[in-house]
């Protein structure tokens, strides 16, 4: 993120979504700058919900690696398994932390008309100060089976 971030915005947000079957999975994760916490997305309630996992501001001009690791169980559930976030500085990891995940969340109904499709997506989020800010995201994988 640019410096900018640091004060105009509200959250970034991370998601990975599947529309299957008639059933939609979206997997929204993001790191909420109001809270300093990373949140995932209830489906059923249509809420983000905390983890209790501290999320401080990016430091501006510097490259992080966010993993997910989530999946889709038997019953339609969505599990959210771990996060990893890894900070760098000069080509070299500065900090990395893994936090093992047991939430799970009920997925929904694909919205009439969809079909069925595969992604992840990006947002950032402003704050009530106006403004502007960029995030720059590079070499995104997505791995399912």
């Amino acid at each position: 993120v640019d410096s900018n971030a640091q004060h105009y915005a509200q959250a970034l947000e991370f998601d990975t979504f599947q529309f299957a079957n008639g059933t939609e999975y979206m997997f929204g994760t993001q790191c909420n700058y109001v809270t300093g916490t990373w949140q995932v997305w209830n489906q059923q309630a249509g809420q983000w919900n905390n983890l209790g996992i501290m999320c401080p501001k990016f430091t501006p001009n510097t490259w992080y690696r966010i993993i997910w690791q989530f999946h889709r169980t038997p019953d339609l559930q969505m599990s959210y398994d771990s996060l990893e976030v890894l900070q760098y500085s000069g080509g070299s990891i500065v900090s990395n932390n893994i936090y093992h995940l047991n939430v799970t969340y009920p997925s929904g109904s694909m919205p009439v008309g969809w079909t069925d499709n595969l992604g992840v997506q990006f947002q950032l989020d402003l704050n009530g100060n106006g403004g502007s800010f960029s995030e720059w995201v590079d070499k995104v994988n997505l791995t399912a089976w």
